[in-house]
């Protein structure tokens, strides 16, 4: 078993301890990069999945079909018109990521922290800021791959502001239900909407339930009851979606199918090397918060004769990758955003 494997095990027992400094390490909620993770294989196919995960270098582009028009006649002819399909490839993007951070053996020698906890605890501080970057990294592809406001449908009944439906807090739960309609507006009619929500929204939905679990003091559910809109949606959270002045709650809802995101690590980690200086490389099990599986590089080095440091480095590469349209400044995509104001907001 690798190292990160072994210490990961302490990761987990560490999480369920109960300790004086256990709230010293909470984490946020990562919603984004989850809805990203559920919907990679509703978007990417299995080949570039795969391929992304063991190729020897990334996976550069894939073929996409851009959607044609269409010439209706009112007579008929002996001579057919030709109509060419047009295609385009579409090239990703990655960028790598990685976090260091070293270990002397020594300092544990009569210490109540031990060498085991420290390492865990070093790594979960390291997953979680990864988690955190790759959180930013999906919102910042679902904000640029978002419906425009020029490509809203006419009959959409909310004002467009910033590529974001405008709401105002009156018309909160209303909206929920005409959310399903305004993605019928613009021909996305199949599966259940996904949302990602600011985390003020997730107060309205435990509030009232999201799975017809309306929530009341006697336990009835009376007519004036509103949250049956937000039935029928399925739901995340991110602590990290960017706050708007006069913005209570900022919603992203998709079709499924509509986010992806690919990790990629050098051929060196996947293989298991080891260099001739003492540098061992390898991939970790996926990781509890960033959801990847890590190159993880380790060595250590003498100091002063007789002491030890280790060092490790957890990297990756990053791919965030949104559902294709071939003309966005006109052609609504599949994620749409709305702004639900606060409730002292003056128009």
């Amino acid at each position: 078993m690798s190292l990160s494997a072994t210490v990961l095990q302490s990761v987990r027992h560490r999480k369920n301890a109960q300790r004086l400094d256990q709230w010293e390490h909470r984490v946020g909620q990562f919603g984004f990069l989850r809805m990203f993770e559920q919907d990679t294989p509703l978007l990417l196919n299995a080949r570039i999945i795969e391929q992304a995960k063991t190729a020897a270098s990334h996976v550069q582009e894939a073929v996409v079909m851009k959607k044609g028009a269409v010439t209706i006649n009112n007579t008929r002819s002996c001579t057919i018109q030709s109509k060419e399909s047009t295609s385009a490839l579409l090239t990703f993007t990655w960028a790598t990521y990685s976090t260091d951070f070293t270990m002397a053996p020594y300092q544990y020698f009569d210490n109540e922290i031990q060498y085991a906890d420290d390492l865990a605890q070093k790594m979960l501080e390291a997953d979680e800021a990864l988690a955190i970057e790759f959180e930013e990294g999906c919102i910042a592809a679902a904000i640029a791959g978002r419906t425009k406001t020029a490509a809203y449908n006419a009959q959409n009944p909310y004002p467009v502001a910033s590529d974001a439906m405008v709401v105002d807090p009156d018309d909160m739960f209303d909206f929920y239900n005409q959310l399903k309609i305004v993605m019928k507006l613009h021909n996305f009619r199949t599966g259940k909407i996904n949302i990602v929500g600011s985390t003020l929204a997730e107060a309205d939905v435990l509030r009232y339930g999201a799975d017809r679990s309306l929530k009341s003091v006697n336990g009835a559910i009376s007519d004036s009851d509103e949250g049956w809109q937000l039935f029928g949606y399925n739901w995340k959270f991110s602590d990290y979606i960017p706050a708007v002045g006069h913005v209570s709650k900022r919603i992203f809802a998709s079709a499924p199918g509509a986010y992806g995101i690919m990790n990629w690590n050098p051929k060196t980690f996947q293989m298991g090397g080891k260099s001739t200086d003492g540098h061992t490389f390898e991939t970790t099990p996926v990781m509890p918060l960033s959801g990847m599986s890590l190159g993880h590089q380790y060595y250590s080095e003498c100091l002063e004769g007789d002491k030890i440091v280790e060092s490790h480095q957890f990297s990756t590469d990053v791919c965030f990758v949104t559902a294709y349209n071939g003309t966005p400044a006109t052609v609504a995509g599949p994620i749409f955003e709305a702004r639900i104001l606060g409730e002292d907001y003056d128009s």
